[in-house]
């Protein structure tokens, strides 16, 4: 039995010896937030915004000219940003477009609109190739159909971007693996639309008919540059968890990388309503129909996953040399989707 594992793990090598190392491997990320109308825009938002920025930019170094931040009302001088006084009363401030303080403008001039957003996806679709790594992350506002599988994405100035035409929208983006990480109330209805994306992996705050929560602090306390994975600042509840997930606390191996379902386990665990008020428990979804989630991170991507139809001889190969199982993470059914070739 020995001398057939060792022929299987020669055959093994000689497979993954083939894959091209030299393949021109690019990261790129859309960071949304429409924020509806101002009175809407909390500062929990763009606070979600700034976290996720520092953690794609600073830890999984996203060239920053990949990073594309649609905020709001864009580059607009109005005050956009709905703040809170010690009191409980409200005031405006304009966004800042330097979200990293370097000197220089992160977000895009145009607002945070459904046609904005369409044209970058079509802008993308024509630089993005099968062996890159492609990241959209929305927060804010979502709408829903109720009784139907249907939502929509809030952006600026009271517009939506309907489930079926995001889908469609993305359907031109042909990378080596799509990751969608929604905030948005309701935004489990976008999951059975993003199901047939290529290589796609699907998180979301929320399921379909759900609404998702953020904690605001009175007076409003904003993110602070740099601390990932604090707790302070007004924040959605998830996507706080997910960014501290990414920024090293879901690591339940210890190999020193963070899978999206590492990731996911850890947001949607930590993702406790309980302590910030009387609000209903969140159920964040996690969709990954390829089996692809517990072999991808945002830090060492080497291009297309190995082929569904190689799944079993990988994971074989997997189990029989590392004496991986499931029971290294309570809850996770499958052992092999936390391991990777």
């Amino acid at each position: 039995m020995k001398k057939i594992y060792f022929i299987f793990y020669i055959l093994m090598l000689s497979f993954f010896s083939n894959i091209d190392a030299e393949c021109s491997i690019e990261k790129y990320a859309v960071l949304f937030n429409g924020g509806y109308q101002s009175s809407y825009n909390y500062a929990a938002y763009y606070n979600d915004m700034r976290q996720m920025y520092d953690v794609l930019l600073n830890i999984y170094e996203f060239p920053e000219e990949h990073i594309i931040i649609l905020q709001s009302d864009g580059q607009n001088s109005t005050n956009d940003l709905r703040f809170k006084y010690a009191n409980g009363s409200n005031y405006y401030v304009n966004s800042a477009w330097d979200l990293d303080t370097d000197g220089d403008y992160d977000i895009e001039s145009g607002a945070a609109t459904s046609q904005n957003l369409f044209a970058e996806f079509t802008a993308l679709s024509s630089i993005i190739d099968s062996d890159d790594l492609f990241y959209f992350w929305a927060t804010g506002h979502g709408a829903n159909d109720p009784g139907v599988l249907n939502a929509s994405l809030a952006g600026w100035n009271s517009t939506l971007f309907s489930d079926a035409n995001f889908a469609s929208a993305v359907s031109s983006i042909i990378a080596g693996t799509e990751i969608y990480v929604f905030g948005q109330c309701y935004s489990g209805a976008f999951i059975d639309n993003l199901t047939g994306q290529s290589n796609a992996i699907i998180v979301t705050a929320c399921d379909s008919e759900e609404l998702s929560w953020t904690w605001y602090n009175t007076p409003t306390v904003q993110y602070q540059w740099g601390t990932y994975t604090n707790n302070t600042g007004d924040r959605s509840l998830f996507l706080k968890e997910w960014a501290k997930a990414l920024s090293g606390y879901a690591d339940y191996n210890s190999d020193g990388e963070i899978t999206m379902f590492e990731a996911f386990y850890y947001a949607e665990h930590n993702d406790y309503t309980g302590p910030y008020g009387a609000v209903p428990k969140e159920n964040p979804k996690y969709n990954d129909i390829f089996n692809i989630g517990g072999l991808v991170t945002l830090n060492n991507w080497e291009g297309s996953p190995v082929p569904e139809h190689l799944f079993p001889v990988c994971i074989l190969a997997i189990m029989v040399f590392s004496g991986f199982h499931s029971s290294h993470y309570p809850g996770y059914p499958h052992d092999y989707c936390l391991m990777c070739c």
